[in-house]
C-alpha cells in the first residue's frame, strides 16, 4: 500500500500506517496540544478521572495534581508494598496449582492492583 500511497496511509477515521521514521517526532511529539477521542476515554465511565479526560488543558491540570505520587521517590518508598502484595499473589498462585484449581486472573490482576494480600 506504501508503494502505491506513500508513507503515510489512513487506515479508517482513527487510524494511520507509516512508513516514514520521520513522522514519527510529528506524529507522537510531547510538546503538541491534543485532546484525546471521545470514545477513548469513554470505556473508564466517568469523564472526572485524569485519564479519561478528553481536553488536553484539564487532562494537564489534573495530571499535574497526581504526578508526585509517581515520582521515583514515591515509587521506590512502595517497593516494599509492592513487594508484599506480589508475594501474596504468588503464594496464591502456588496454592492454586498444588490443588489443581483454575486461576482466575481476573481477580489476580484486580487483587494486586488493588494491593490486597
Amino acid at each position: 500500500m506504501h508503494e502505491k500511497y506513500g508513507p503515510i496511509i489512513r487506515i479508517n477515521p482513527w487510524e494511520l500506517h507509516i512508513s516514514d521514521p520521520k513522522f514519527y517526532n510529528t506524529l507522537y511529539s510531547a510538546n503538541q496540544k491534543r485532546d484525546k477521542w471521545g470514545f477513548y476515554t469513554v470505556v473508564f465511565g466517568s469523564d472526572k478521572t485524569s485519564f479519561a479526560t478528553a481536553d488536553h488543558n484539564l487532562h494537564k491540570i489534573r495530571r499535574a495534581a497526581i504526578s508526585p505520587y509517581f515520582s521515583t521517590a514515591n515509587i521506590r518508598r512502595l517497593q516494599p508494598v509492592m513487594d508484599g502484595v506480589m508475594s501474596s499473589c504468588l503464594e496464591r498462585i502456588r496454592e492454586l496449582a498444588k490443588s489443581g484449581e483454575a486461576i482466575r486472573s481476573v481477580l489476580l490482576t484486580s487483587a494486586y492492583s488493588l494491593g490486597k494480600s
